[in-house]
Protein backbone atom coordinates (compact mmCIF):
# COMPACT_ATOMS: atom_id res chain seq x y z
CA UNK A 1 0.00 0.00 0.00
CA UNK A 2 1.10 3.51 -0.88
CA UNK A 3 0.95 6.37 1.58
CA UNK A 4 1.05 9.94 1.09
CA UNK A 5 2.19 13.02 3.14
CA UNK A 6 -0.88 15.91 3.06
CA UNK A 7 0.36 19.36 3.88
CA UNK A 8 -0.21 18.89 7.82
CA UNK A 9 2.18 16.51 7.94
CA UNK A 10 -0.17 13.49 8.52
CA UNK A 11 -0.13 10.79 6.34
CA UNK A 12 -3.21 8.40 4.34
CA UNK A 13 -3.22 5.87 1.68
CA UNK A 14 -3.16 7.10 -1.48
CA UNK A 15 -6.31 7.69 -3.30
CA UNK A 16 -6.58 8.12 -6.68
CA UNK A 17 -9.87 8.94 -7.30
CA UNK A 18 -9.12 12.38 -4.99
CA UNK A 19 -6.31 13.13 -7.94
CA UNK A 20 -9.11 12.43 -10.77
CA UNK A 21 -11.57 14.50 -9.13
CA UNK A 22 -9.00 17.73 -8.65
CA UNK A 23 -8.08 17.36 -12.25
CA UNK A 24 -11.25 16.95 -13.55
CA UNK A 25 -12.06 20.06 -11.35
CA UNK A 26 -9.38 21.71 -12.91
CA UNK A 27 -10.42 21.03 -16.82
CA UNK A 28 -14.40 22.00 -16.00
CA UNK A 29 -16.13 24.13 -17.82
CA UNK A 30 -13.12 24.57 -20.96
CA UNK A 31 -13.05 23.76 -24.28
CA UNK A 32 -10.22 21.71 -26.00
CA UNK A 33 -8.72 19.52 -22.73
CA UNK A 34 -8.87 16.24 -21.29
CA UNK A 35 -8.21 15.54 -17.85
CA UNK A 36 -6.84 12.01 -18.37
CA UNK A 37 -4.30 13.85 -21.30
CA UNK A 38 -3.43 15.87 -18.08
CA UNK A 39 -3.09 12.83 -15.76
CA UNK A 40 -1.14 10.82 -18.45
CA UNK A 41 0.88 13.75 -19.76
CA UNK A 42 2.12 13.88 -16.11
CA UNK A 43 3.96 10.55 -16.11
CA UNK A 44 3.55 10.50 -12.15
CA UNK A 45 5.50 7.39 -10.03
CA UNK A 46 3.81 7.48 -6.71
CA UNK A 47 5.77 6.03 -4.76
CA UNK A 48 5.57 5.63 -1.11
CA UNK A 49 5.72 8.90 1.32
CA UNK A 50 5.34 11.40 -1.51
CA UNK A 51 3.50 14.41 -0.63
CA UNK A 52 0.20 15.51 -1.77
CA UNK A 53 2.69 18.97 -2.76
CA UNK A 54 4.71 16.63 -4.81
CA UNK A 55 1.82 15.26 -6.52
CA UNK A 56 -0.31 18.93 -7.23
CA UNK A 57 3.70 20.14 -8.61
CA UNK A 58 3.98 17.29 -11.28
CA UNK A 59 0.37 17.43 -12.68
CA UNK A 60 0.62 21.60 -13.07
CA UNK A 61 3.67 21.16 -14.39
CA UNK A 62 1.88 18.33 -17.04
CA UNK A 63 -0.63 20.92 -17.72
CA UNK A 64 1.65 23.66 -17.98
CA UNK A 65 3.77 21.28 -21.08
CA UNK A 66 -0.16 20.92 -22.82
CA UNK A 67 -0.37 24.58 -23.67
CA UNK A 68 -0.19 24.85 -27.33
CA UNK A 69 -1.65 27.83 -29.81
CA UNK A 70 -4.43 24.74 -30.74
CA UNK A 71 -4.91 24.32 -26.52
CA UNK A 72 -4.55 27.36 -25.27
CA UNK A 73 -7.23 26.83 -22.03
CA UNK A 74 -4.14 24.40 -20.68
CA UNK A 75 -3.16 27.50 -19.43
CA UNK A 76 -6.31 27.53 -17.54
CA UNK A 77 -6.07 24.06 -15.97
CA UNK A 78 -2.31 24.67 -15.25
CA UNK A 79 -3.35 27.89 -13.04
CA UNK A 80 -6.60 26.22 -11.35
CA UNK A 81 -4.14 23.12 -10.29
CA UNK A 82 -1.93 25.84 -8.46
CA UNK A 83 -5.21 27.61 -7.45
CA UNK A 84 -6.43 24.67 -5.83
CA UNK A 85 -3.15 23.84 -4.05
CA UNK A 86 -2.58 27.75 -2.69
CA UNK A 87 -6.05 27.77 -1.02
CA UNK A 88 -5.35 24.60 0.96
CA UNK A 89 -2.01 26.19 1.85
CA UNK A 90 -3.81 30.02 2.36
CA UNK A 91 -6.63 28.73 3.92
CA UNK A 92 -6.13 25.45 6.04
CA UNK A 93 -9.28 23.73 5.18
CA UNK A 94 -10.30 21.35 2.67
CA UNK A 95 -12.46 23.83 0.83
CA UNK A 96 -13.51 21.03 -1.59
CA UNK A 97 -15.81 19.76 1.22
CA UNK A 98 -16.38 22.50 3.49
CA UNK A 99 -16.64 25.51 0.77
CA UNK A 100 -15.04 28.72 0.60
CA UNK A 101 -14.06 30.39 4.02
CA UNK A 102 -16.09 33.68 5.16
CA UNK A 103 -13.40 36.66 5.82
CA UNK A 104 -14.35 36.37 9.63
CA UNK A 105 -13.05 33.05 9.51
CA UNK A 106 -9.33 33.41 8.04
CA UNK A 107 -8.67 36.55 10.14
CA UNK A 108 -9.52 34.36 13.14
CA UNK A 109 -7.44 31.32 12.00
CA UNK A 110 -4.35 34.25 11.38
CA UNK A 111 -5.11 36.02 14.38
CA UNK A 112 -5.08 33.11 16.62
CA UNK A 113 -3.72 30.23 15.37
CA UNK A 114 -0.53 31.24 12.38
CA UNK A 115 -0.24 34.21 14.39
CA UNK A 116 -0.15 36.52 11.54
CA UNK A 117 -2.40 39.10 12.31
CA UNK A 118 -3.37 41.02 16.14
CA UNK A 119 -5.80 39.41 17.91
CA UNK A 120 -7.79 42.39 18.41
CA UNK A 121 -8.35 42.82 14.42
CA UNK A 122 -11.19 40.76 15.79
CA UNK A 123 -12.90 43.31 18.19
CA UNK A 124 -11.98 45.99 15.64
CA UNK A 125 -15.22 45.60 13.24
CA UNK A 126 -18.43 44.37 14.21
CA UNK A 127 -20.32 41.23 12.41
CA UNK A 128 -22.06 43.59 10.21
CA UNK A 129 -18.68 45.07 9.26
CA UNK A 130 -17.53 41.35 8.60
CA UNK A 131 -20.29 40.49 6.65
CA UNK A 132 -20.40 43.52 3.73
CA UNK A 133 -16.79 42.79 3.17
CA UNK A 134 -17.61 39.19 2.52
CA UNK A 135 -19.99 40.14 0.10
CA UNK A 136 -17.52 42.48 -1.72
CA UNK A 137 -15.56 39.05 -2.41
CA UNK A 138 -16.31 36.74 -5.44
CA UNK A 139 -13.71 33.53 -5.43
CA UNK A 140 -14.69 33.02 -8.55
CA UNK A 141 -12.84 35.69 -10.42
CA UNK A 142 -9.50 33.43 -9.60
CA UNK A 143 -10.42 31.28 -12.11
CA UNK A 144 -9.62 34.29 -14.87
CA UNK A 145 -5.70 33.47 -13.81
CA UNK A 146 -3.92 32.36 -16.59
CA UNK A 147 -0.85 29.76 -15.69
CA UNK A 148 1.72 32.49 -16.05
CA UNK A 149 -0.08 35.09 -14.19
CA UNK A 150 -0.94 33.04 -11.38
CA UNK A 151 2.38 32.04 -10.93
CA UNK A 152 3.63 35.32 -10.69
CA UNK A 153 1.24 36.40 -8.02
CA UNK A 154 1.98 33.61 -5.93
CA UNK A 155 5.84 34.12 -6.94
CA UNK A 156 6.67 37.57 -6.64
CA UNK A 157 3.74 38.79 -4.24
CA UNK A 158 2.60 35.90 -1.07
CA UNK A 159 4.49 36.00 1.73
CA UNK A 160 6.89 32.88 2.17
CA UNK A 161 8.62 31.42 4.77
CA UNK A 162 11.18 34.05 4.85
CA UNK A 163 12.22 36.48 6.55
CA UNK A 164 12.32 40.21 5.87
CA UNK A 165 15.55 40.53 4.90
CA UNK A 166 15.26 37.71 2.53
CA UNK A 167 12.09 38.57 1.06
CA UNK A 168 13.88 42.40 0.30
CA UNK A 169 16.62 41.02 -1.41
CA UNK A 170 14.30 39.05 -3.85
CA UNK A 171 12.38 42.47 -4.67
CA UNK A 172 15.69 44.04 -5.93
CA UNK A 173 16.70 41.01 -7.78
CA UNK A 174 13.37 40.99 -9.46
CA UNK A 175 13.42 44.88 -9.75
CA UNK A 176 17.29 44.15 -11.49
CA UNK A 177 15.92 41.35 -13.97
CA UNK A 178 13.10 43.77 -14.88
CA UNK A 179 15.64 46.55 -15.66
CA UNK A 180 17.39 43.95 -17.43
CA UNK A 181 15.20 43.44 -19.55
CA UNK A 182 14.34 46.80 -20.32
CA UNK A 183 17.97 46.78 -22.14
CA UNK A 184 16.97 44.19 -24.31
CA UNK A 185 15.80 44.70 -27.77
CA UNK A 186 12.14 43.98 -28.72
CA UNK A 187 13.19 41.22 -30.68
CA UNK A 188 15.15 39.80 -27.88
CA UNK A 189 12.65 40.84 -24.87
CA UNK A 190 9.82 38.64 -26.73
CA UNK A 191 11.36 35.87 -27.14
CA UNK A 192 11.90 35.82 -23.87
CA UNK A 193 8.50 36.82 -22.66
CA UNK A 194 7.06 34.23 -24.84
CA UNK A 195 9.17 31.37 -23.69
CA UNK A 196 9.80 32.32 -20.29
CA UNK A 197 6.96 33.88 -18.66
CA UNK A 198 4.09 32.33 -20.90
CA UNK A 199 5.99 29.18 -21.11
CA UNK A 200 5.49 28.42 -25.06
CA UNK A 201 7.69 25.50 -26.83
CA UNK A 202 10.14 26.14 -29.34
CA UNK A 203 7.52 24.74 -32.02
CA UNK A 204 4.87 27.33 -31.25
CA UNK A 205 7.27 30.17 -30.68
CA UNK A 206 8.66 29.65 -34.22
CA UNK A 207 5.25 30.21 -35.64
CA UNK A 208 4.25 33.25 -33.83
CA UNK A 209 7.52 35.00 -35.11
CA UNK A 210 7.38 32.98 -37.99
CA UNK A 211 10.74 31.77 -37.98
CA UNK A 212 12.48 28.26 -37.72
CA UNK A 213 12.86 26.32 -33.92
CA UNK A 214 16.73 26.60 -34.51
CA UNK A 215 16.07 30.38 -35.05
CA UNK A 216 14.17 30.34 -31.84
CA UNK A 217 16.96 28.52 -29.87
CA UNK A 218 19.40 30.81 -31.11
CA UNK A 219 17.71 33.70 -30.73
CA UNK A 220 16.58 32.32 -26.95
CA UNK A 221 20.41 31.45 -26.03
CA UNK A 222 21.50 35.26 -27.33
CA UNK A 223 18.77 36.95 -25.06
CA UNK A 224 19.83 35.32 -22.05
CA UNK A 225 23.44 36.13 -22.47
CA UNK A 226 22.44 39.63 -23.14
CA UNK A 227 20.30 40.06 -20.18
CA UNK A 228 22.70 38.02 -17.82
CA UNK A 229 25.03 40.87 -19.07
CA UNK A 230 23.18 43.60 -18.95
CA UNK A 231 21.60 42.20 -15.23
CA UNK A 232 25.63 41.84 -13.90
CA UNK A 233 25.76 45.57 -15.30
CA UNK A 234 22.76 46.62 -13.29
CA UNK A 235 24.46 44.79 -9.70
CA UNK A 236 27.29 46.75 -10.52
CA UNK A 237 25.86 50.64 -10.25
CA UNK A 238 25.26 52.11 -7.00
CA UNK A 239 21.22 51.30 -6.15
CA UNK A 240 20.76 54.91 -5.93
CA UNK A 241 21.42 55.03 -10.04
CA UNK A 242 19.51 51.81 -11.00
CA UNK A 243 16.39 53.49 -8.87
CA UNK A 244 16.60 56.22 -11.16
CA UNK A 245 17.04 53.96 -14.59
Amino acid sequence: MINVQKRDTSVEPLNLDKVHTMVEEACKDLSGVSASQVEMNSGIQFEDGITTEQIQEILIRSASDLITLENPNYQFVAARLLLFGLRKQVFNKNVWKEGMPNVFDVALYNATINKVYDEDILDKYSDEDWNKVNTWIDHDRDYLFTYAGLRQVTDKYLVNEVNAEQTRIQQEQLDLLQLAMNKLTPEKKEVLVLSKYQGMRYQDIAEVLEITESAVKVRIFRALKDLKKAYESLELQPKSKTQNI
